[in-house]
């Protein structure tokens, strides 16, 4: 859904800030996204973004 609304919008920059402290936070609770490691869930993205055209940039 994210990329959707890149899309919708017409963005063609998806900028991802503090990923470093959202890694952390992830990594120590065992029930957020228990079915996907943070890592994968931006992989994820990437790869969809990349599709679409969006440049992701990491911070």
């Amino acid at each position: 859904m994210l990329i959707d609304l890149c899309v919708k919008h017409e963005a063609a920059t998806l900028i991802l800030v503090n990923q470093e402290l959202k890694e952390e936070i992830a990594k120590d609770d065992q029930f957020l996204l228990r079915n996907w490691s943070y890592y994968s869930l931006k992989e994820k993205i990437a790869y969809k973004a990349d599709r679409a055209g969006i440049q992701l940039v990491v911070e």
